[in-house]
């Protein structure tokens, strides 16, 4: 039986891009650039846009190439209790043969009731596998279902933050949070 797979999953991109505040005065900057090179037709602007196209270029190919062939293995523990913080372990592999990664996050789709701290890769070298924590908590005790982990990166200027989605399912059990006993003196 296959499973059937709702809209919103087959219409997903397999990347996300959002502008940071630095890519966002740079977009303008360059439509500003350009519109002065296009009034003025100084060819000096008009290197200075290509240049700044150049950039915009190299900048999506470099972060492509940094989240391409990366897997993830998540490991949580056995007992996690309600409003205490716990470390979630990610093995994170560079499949690729040659290239390095640099500079990324891996950030837990979670669902409601749970805060968690991303994890962060500073370099994975090619053909290596890394191990990552994480430190979670949730506000509410029962079944969460974990759905997936999303690795996000800003390399290599920071201009936008570039994301891919990874589905991983996972179940973690929360328990009642942990309450000292009252000692009574006799």
């Amino acid at each position: 039986l296959q499973e059937r797979r709702s809209i919103q999953e087959i219409l997903r991109f397999p990347r996300t891009l959002e502008f940071t505040k630095e890519g966002t005065r740079f977009i303008i900057l360059l439509f500003v650039i350009g519109f002065a090179a296009i009034n003025t037709g100084n060819n000096l602007l008009y290197l200075v846009v290509a240049m700044m196209l150049s950039l915009i270029v190299i900048s999506g190919l470099m972060s492509e190439s940094t989240l391409r062939d990366i897997s993830v293995k998540r490991t949580v523990p056995r007992r996690v209790y309600k409003n205490s913080p716990v470390a979630i372990m990610y093995s994170v592999t560079n499949n690729k043969k040659r290239l390095n990664s640099y500079s990324f996050t891996i950030e837990e789709v979670l669902p409601e009731g749970a805060a968690f701290a991303p994890a962060y890769v500073l370099k994975l070298p090619a053909r290596k596998t890394s191990e990552v924590f994480s430190s979670y908590a949730f506000s509410k005790r029962g079944v969460f279902t974990l759905r997936a982990v999303k690795l996000k990166t800003r390399f290599p200027f920071g201009f936008f933050l570039k994301g891919r989605r990874i589905d991983m399912e996972g179940k973690i059990i929360v328990y009642p949070s942990i309450t000292p006993l009252k000692t009574t003196d006799m």
